[in-house]
């Protein structure tokens, strides 16, 4: 069971791929809030999980596209914005080029979800 705590692990034929799109799967599922919530927790946890191999190019494109669809639900903004801001921190250290190029999408959707959301 040790070898699940072994980042290594993850990498092995695109597991971390696998894990992200299976919790797009389940967000794209959820009715309830209480299971989005869940979902944004385990997202949570697998991006701490990661911790600098979320810089790794094909990890960070996967992982910011995920955290983005967070941002559609009201009550998983917050926790979107969060996951955001330390993928992007952890970005700006270990692989800014790759970062630069989702900058875009990242403020575009934010700026959109801001602008149209009906809360505001």
């Amino acid at each position: 069971m040790n070898y699940i705590l072994n980042p290594d692990f993850y990498f092995f034929r695109g597991r971390v791929q696998k894990i992200l799109l299976h919790l797009n799967i389940q967000l794209a599922k959820a009715c309830r809030v209480k299971e989005r919530q869940r979902i944004a927790f385990v997202i949570e946890f697998f991006v701490d999980l990661l911790d600098d191999y979320v810089c790794k190019p094909s990890i960070l494109r996967d992982a910011v596209h995920t955290i983005l669809r967070l941002i559609q639900y009201s009550e998983l903004q917050s926790k979107a914005v969060q996951l955001l801001n330390k993928v992007c921190k952890t970005s700006l250290k270990n692989n800014l080029v790759e970062l630069m190029r989702h900058l875009q999408l990242v403020s575009t959707r934010e700026i959109s979800f801001i602008k149209y959301s009906p809360s505001r």
